[in-house]
């Protein structure tokens, strides 16, 4: 007959090494529950608050690049660090919604108080705010949630951007304010433009040679000269930051070319943004509407950088888009 108390000994001795097993299966279990509730953290909210007056920047949930997610109000809001050129803070600000979707998030507001320095005249201005409208409900819901979208390249070549994909993002935080509209109405009607018999020749001068080798001014002279010889009834609005670049495309275009005169010109290498002692939120408010009318023109002839990616952006689509200079890496 086996010993009872042996028996006992070796039942007590599985207990125990079951016991250590399950204590192990819930550690790693409870290890497990953690990240995903922090990662819940972000999905469902972005953020935790530690209190109404100092929120807590939720960094680790979602992996922002050029800006942090805080909550204002009950409205969990982006807010963007970047203080570049005025279309680079708009391309940064895209990657990070595009993040925060790619990880269940949708900000319900965009806020640049801490960035775009060089655009405005005051320092508290949220020039964002005051060229955008805000997402109402509809247009959120239209944003996809963890549908791996990627970052889009700004440097790239611009027909392989997922332009459909990219639509629901630009109709909820991009839609210029009807004051920026009725600018670029302005413009148009000050230097009868039609857009349908209109060719854009853009070219980014100054500092963009640091990121983007230069193309010739020629080869856009070149090509805005071939559309014209098959569309004679058409005006070219040049469009650059460079003066010698400007005169050499108006002189050479003649009476077919025109440019405007309310974004202003420089023939050093420092970006214009960077030349201006007053009236910044000006130069803004006509660079964001010159894009507009740029991105409804019949023809766009145009660089490699975020300037020229915001026009397609903007225009959704590039049938008739000439692009110079687009890198294979982003």
């Amino acid at each position: 007959m086996r010993n009872p108390l042996l028996a006992l000994k070796l039942i007590l001795q599985e207990l125990r090494d079951n016991g250590r097993l399950l204590m192990q299966q819930a550690s790693m279990i409870s290890d497990r529950l953690a990240t995903i509730e922090q990662r819940l953290i972000g999905i469902e909210q972005g953020l935790t608050a530690s209190s109404e007056e100092t929120p807590y920047h939720y960094r680790t949930a979602i992996p922002l690049r050029f800006s942090y997610l805080e909550r204002s109000d009950n409205q969990l809001i982006l807010a963007s660090t970047h203080d570049y050129g005025y279309f680079s803070c708009l391309s940064t600000i895209l990657w990070d919604l595009i993040t925060c979707s790619n990880y269940g998030s949708k900000p319900a507001l965009i806020s640049c108080k801490n960035g775009m320095k060089d655009f405005k005249d005051q320092a508290e201005l949220d020039l964002f705010q005051i060229h955008f409208s805000p997402p109402d409900k509809q247009s959120l819901q239209s944003i996809p949630i963890c549908k791996n979208l990627p970052i889009p390249a700004h440097h790239g070549d611009y027909r392989c951007l997922d332009l459909e994909r990219l639509k629901p993002f630009l109709e909820a935080y991009f839609r210029p304010l009807k004051r920026i509209e009725h600018l670029a109405q302005k413009l148009m009607q000050k230097y009868a433009i039609n857009p349908g018999k209109t060719i854009v020749v853009c070219y980014r001068g100054t500092d963009k040679s640091t990121e983007v080798p230069p193309v010739p001014a020629e080869e856009y002279l070149l090509k805005a000269e071939d559309i014209l010889d098959q569309h004679p009834g058409l005006r070219v609005l040049v469009q650059t930051d460079q003066k010698q670049i400007r005169d050499y495309l108006l002189e050479s275009l003649g009476e077919k070319a025109f440019a405007v005169d309310e974004l202003p010109v420089t023939e050093g290498d420092a970006a214009i943004h960077f030349c201006l002692d007053h009236g910044k939120q000006d130069f803004a408010d006509h660079l964001l509407a010159i894009n507009l009318i740029m991105a409804k023109a019949c023809w766009v002839i145009t660089h490699t950088g975020n300037v020229a990616f915001w026009t397609v952006l903007l225009r959704g689509h590039c049938e008739r888009v000439v692009q110079f200079g687009a890198l294979d890496e982003p």
